[in-house]
């Protein structure tokens, strides 16, 4: 079977691949891609495909940025976007909306909060720290600007 592409669009097109990370290119709370991923991505890499990473998370791991070279990275489950190093677009609260979400009273919830200068956690007395807050120095969300 033969395709013909029509006359209007380029002979090459260019050619984005996204990755999520948690559970997808790097096991779930994870930190590092895997040998055979890096490798993966070095070859797409080298054939001229842009890469993007979409999270959930506030931040990509170091490792994963150093093997990746992401083109463009969305965080916050699309909340911030970079595309190279400048910044596209990134959602904030207003003072109203914070407080309204502060203002909620959740049984067992904890409050953390992303900032473009750190992460901030709201640990009642007596609870230890999860070790992904460790890893990312997190501070108490009484610090918070």
């Amino acid at each position: 079977m033969t395709v013909t592409l029509p006359a209007d669009l380029p002979v090459t097109l260019p050619l984005l691949m996204a990755f999520d990370l948690d559970g997808t290119l790097i096991p779930d709370a994870g930190r590092e891609v895997q040998p055979d991923a890096a490798q993966a991505l070095a070859r797409l890499r080298a054939l001229g495909v842009k890469l993007a990473i979409i999270t959930g998370r506030d931040t990509p791991p170091s490792p994963v940025l150093r093997v990746m070279e992401p083109d463009a990275v969305a965080t916050n489950n699309g909340g911030r976007i970079l595309i190279g190093e400048d910044l596209h677009t990134e959602a904030r609260f207003s003072d109203a909306d914070l407080e309204a979400t502060l203002a909620h009273e959740l049984d067992g919830a904890r409050v953390v909060l992303f900032t473009a200068d750190g992460l901030y956690v709201d640990l009642p007395p007596g609870v230890e720290p999860e070790p992904w807050m460790v890893l990312r120095q997190f501070r108490p969300l009484a610090d918070a600007p």
